[in-house]
């Protein structure tokens, strides 16, 4: 009554195909639960989801119209910016050449003040 390796290595075989088989039957029992549990939940929210697929042809339009808008809005807003950035600009010149001026004749003045009443010491 001996058992030879040959026969030792089939029974360890045996058993672990029927390990695995055991495993994966307690797979696809638990895949077959959660595929359930999906299917109930498209069938509880078919109609919505029926809904929102029939209105999104429209939102998608409505969104590439939004699009178009803000792109014509941003191309004036930065047109109005450069113009109005060249214009400032321009009056800070002016601004600066007038002080300038006001510098250079409150400094001439200030040399006649001196001229005509020296320091006394």
């Amino acid at each position: 009554m001996y058992i030879s390796f040959m026969e030792l290595g089939q029974t360890v075989l045996f058993m672990l195909a029927v390990i695995a088989c055991g495993y994966l039957i307690a797979v696809l029992r638990r895949l077959l639960r959660v595929l359930g549990q999906v299917q109930d939940v498209v069938e509880a929210n078919r109609e919505p989801v029926g809904r929102t697929l029939s209105v999104l042809p429209d939102t998608l339009t409505s969104v590439q119209e939004l699009a178009a808008s803000v792109r014509a809005t941003v191309e004036q807003t930065s047109s109005t910016m450069e113009s109005w950035q060249g214009q400032v600009s321009s009056k800070v010149k002016d601004w600066h050449h007038n002080i300038e001026s006001y510098a250079f004749y409150l400094n001439i003045l200030m040399e006649v003040l001196r001229t005509v009443f020296p320091k006394k010491r």
